[in-house]
């Protein structure tokens, strides 16, 4: 099959019992082994992140690749970095706390390797809080072009820690920049101003972890003023139109102001399916 790395982004606060476990998930446990794991250390960690980072170098040298850098700039930058140290043409995205489906990266490389047109392969993914046989909802997406653009004009086309990347075509496009909190839907967005082609495979291949916290995080001036910040860029580019402007920012003040507990089930209940639908085997 092709040829292929992981690129990952830790920093000090996380969790390195998650990082761990992400890490297994996407290096030991799969059936299709990637050629290169790239790890972007955005600025100084503790001792028990470095601990991890450590054995994994050692253990498999010239595998993993830790970049240490020296300063905190955020996800954007440190992902641009890592695309850009990157040797090899696909790049599959894993978040430091998420967990691998055992069958993912096979499925996305053979779904690359058949479909080389395609620049951006995502999946569905399922999401959980301390438990991942215990899934509380599942984000599904669209597949053809046309319709993940039309979604992307809405909110994005694709989940991002579900990606296999076309470096390529991520370089092309301007690589990742810094966006707060839309470090990813603004790359896709200027990749499919370009042409480029996306896919989603209908199927669960990452386990998200979320928290309490999250529906919260949704609702903080923080993420209001980031989304506002977001949907000018959208309309001043030409890729939205005043009509979409108004009912991406007004729907998204509207869910940020309510209280968390509605937020949660407008999320829960409107934006992903009950996980009751789907087979949650993870091989």
């Amino acid at each position: 099959m092709l040829d292929f790395a992981v690129l990952m982004s830790c920093y000090k606060n996380d969790n390195p019992i998650f990082l761990k476990e992400a890490i297994e998930s996407s290096y030991t446990n799969q059936t299709l082994k990637p050629n290169a794991f790239y790890i972007m250390v955005d600025g100084p960690v503790g001792s028990n992140i470095e601990d991890v980072l450590s054995f994994y170098e050692n253990k498999y040298p010239g595998i993993f690749i830790v970049n240490r850098l020296p300063v905190n700039k955020g996800l954007g930058n440190a992902l641009r970095v890592g695309v850009e140290l990157s040797k090899f043409e696909y790049i599959v995205r894993m978040d430091s706390d998420d967990i691998s489906k055992e069958t993912r990266f096979e499925k996305l490389i053979e779904c690359a390797e058949n479909n080389p047109e395609y620049a951006i392969i995502g999946s569905y993914t399922a999401e959980f809080e301390s438990n991942p046989n215990d899934i509380m909802s599942v984000r599904t997406l669209k597949s053809t072009q046309h319709e993940i653009f039309a979604q992307s004009k809405k909110r994005s086309p694709v989940s991002h820690v579900s990606v296999v990347l076309k470096r390529s075509a991520v370089l092309d496009s301007g690589n990742y920049m810094d966006f707060l909190l839309y470090e990813d839907y603004y790359l896709w967005v200027r990749m499919l101003q370009k042409g480029y082609k996306f896919y989603n495979i209908s199927e669960i291949l990452v386990f998200v972890r979320t928290d309490k916290d999250r529906y919260k995080r949704k609702g903080s001036k923080l993420y209001i003023d980031s989304t506002k910040k977001f949907q000018s860029y959208l309309l001043e580019s030409g890729y939205i139109n005043k009509g979409e402007y108004m009912r991406n920012s007004y729907g998204r003040i509207l869910v940020a102001i309510i209280p968390s507990g509605f937020r949660k089930i407008i999320y829960e209940k409107i934006l992903r399916v009950h996980p009751q639908k789907f087979n949650f085997n993870k091989t």
